[in-house]
């Protein structure tokens, strides 16, 4: 799993990283959300975007920021389903400048 982190123009910054549900609960999942999402999270705000764009992780902080405003905004909280979340990112990578 990918984890970055990017600033928005307002000064914001957003961890970023892709979702995947447990494969035996998959079915216990919102529709469209069995195959993952971004999640894109604030200290304000959550945002997901189904399904996980192919090569998102190579995206710099521009292309990050693009799909953050694809994303579609969430209630902190909610989760598509007890067996969804983020697991612990094997390692942070910083996006805030361009490659």
């Amino acid at each position: 799993m990918a984890y970055f982190e990017i600033t928005d123009p307002q000064g914001r910054v957003w961890r970023v990283w892709d979702t995947h549900p447990q494969p035996h609960r998959a079915g216990g999942v919102a529709e469209g959300y069995a195959s993952g999402w971004l999640t894109f999270e604030s200290d304000s705000e959550k945002r997901r975007l189904m399904p996980v764009p192919p090569q998102w992780d190579r995206r710099d902080a521009a292309g990050l920021l693009e799909l953050l405003g694809d994303a579609h905004r969430v209630e902190r909280g909610r989760a598509v389903s007890a067996a969804a979340g983020p697991s612990t990112p094997s390692g942070l990578l910083e996006r805030d400048g361009a490659r």
